[in-house]
């Protein structure tokens, strides 16, 4: 019985293991399911080729939390095959399951599974994980304030259609000469997120520009928007063509805004704890 219970503590350390890894990497920028996915990846020692991982080796200290969890799924899954080894070579005796006589050997299978799948539900739940954070609150902290690199892709929704983009204003282009609050771009569904001017052969930017902002031909403009307006918008000419183009912009733009306020009618009808 002892060494079934040994069993049982190696699963909940594991457990354990995995979700303060996932966490740990969360902290540093990666969104919550792809820190899942690597933290038990590195741990159960499977090593998935990705591309999220090679966002994982290009940060010093993203490699470090992996090597943690490598080396202890290492030392962590020996122990538990070991553990298990043991626990059925010595079971002895005649065990009793609900008033029925089974094999020992049996009955601590069924108990293995059982707990293993207790243990599984219970590090599944919000509060095993606000457990976690606020035991570790301080390492998480100081993680956020080492790491400076997120993964952008996930954080900004780009496999939902979205995208951060920059490309050259040209010279007979409708921006040129016309100031940001002028281009009134969130009717397009863009945000404006820099600009990279050239002045005396050195490149300047300027992060979040004003509405009086004016637009120069051959600055580098940042957006954050569909990617599906971008070259609507690039190739977009000074005249009428333009401000047709730009009316199909704005009315395809309204359709996506009447869709996005039936999806946040539709989130505000489910229940909190649902969420």
């Amino acid at each position: 019985m002892i060494a079934l219970f040994s069993f049982l503590i190696v699963i909940l350390l594991s457990l354990f293991v995995v979700r303060i890894g996932a966490i740990a990497l969360e902290a540093t920028g990666i969104s919550s399911d792809v820190a899942v996915f690597e933290s038990l990846s590195a741990f159960s020692g499977v090593g998935f080729s990705t591309n999220e991982s090679e966002l994982i080796m290009g940060s010093a200290i993203r490699r470090k939390i992996i090597r943690v969890l490598i080396v202890l799924g290492s030392a962590g899954l020996t122990t538990g095959v070991a553990t298990l080894i043991v626990t059925l070579l010595t079971s002895k005796g005649d065990a009793t399951l609900f008033n029925y006589e089974i094999s020992p050997y049996l009955y601590d299978i069924i108990i293995i599974v059982l707990s293993s799948l207790l243990l599984y539900l219970v590090s599944k739940t919000k509060t095993f994980d606000l457990l976690l954070r606020w035991l570790f609150h301080k390492m998480f902290k100081k993680i956020k304030r080492r790491v400076s690199m997120y993964d952008y892709e996930s954080l900004l929704g780009m496999s939902k259609g979205f995208g951060v983009i920059q490309f050259v204003v040209p010279k007979r282009n409708w921006m040129v000469s016309k100031t940001i609050g002028e281009l009134k771009l969130e009717k397009e569904g863009v945000n404006v997120l820099g600009v990279f001017r050239t002045i005396h052969r050195h490149e300047e930017y300027i992060g979040l520009p004003s509405n009086d902002f004016k637009i120069h031909s051959g600055d580098k403009i940042v957006i954050y928007c569909r990617e599906s307006v971008v070259e609507n918008l690039a190739k977009r000419e000074k005249g009428k063509e333009g401000y047709l183009l730009r009316k199909k912009a704005e009315i395809e733009q309204k359709k996506v805004n009447l869709i996005n306020q039936l999806d946040e009618e539709k989130l505000k009808l489910v229940p909190h704890h649902e969420k």
